[in-house]
């Protein structure tokens, strides 16, 4: 199974991927969560709310800055979850004028896996959270409870 999710931001590219990859913006666009990585090709990709335990995990599998990243999607905080497969996300930053077209891809899912119905609920609302901090300076204060409420 595939979703693809689409975001266009008053933004560059680079602007985009920077907020991707500062793990102090990026704990805005993933529900409190920072990602501590050096985003090479190899690299983990554990994300974690402060000190916490890992809540989801990753690697780098292609690192294009600032117009492609890959990586595996293993969701780790639902024991359910944390016993499927790894699926992957690809994320597209393309230049649009004077907009930056964000695409996001997340594939290698099985149907009926719970990774794919929290795909389904939780990406569109951190894209959401990308888009206003990116073109206001605030995010919308997603935080991972409240995403956890709306999506169950």
């Amino acid at each position: 199974m595939t979703y693809t999710f689409d975001s266009y931001i008053r933004a560059t590219p680079r602007q985009v991927w920077n907020t991707f990859t500062d793990s102090g913006l990026s704990a805005h666009v993933n529900f409190g969560a920072t990602i501590d990585s050096d985003w090479r090709v190899g690299s983990r990709l554990p994300s974690r709310i402060g000190d916490g335990p890992v809540m989801v995990d990753g690697i780098v599998l292609e690192a294009r800055a600032p117009y492609r990243l890959v990586r595996t999607w293993q969701e780790l905080w639902d024991p359910a979850a944390r016993a499927e497969p790894a699926s992957r996300v690809t994320y597209t930053f393309t230049e649009l004028a004077h907009l930056a077209h964000l695409r996001v891809v997340h594939d290698q899912l099985d149907p009926a896996s719970v990774t794919a119905g929290l795909t389904a609920r939780a990406w569109p609302m951190g894209l959401a959270n990308l888009k206003t901090l990116i073109e206001t300076g605030q995010p919308l204060g997603l935080t991972f409870e409240l995403a956890a409420a709306i999506t169950s």
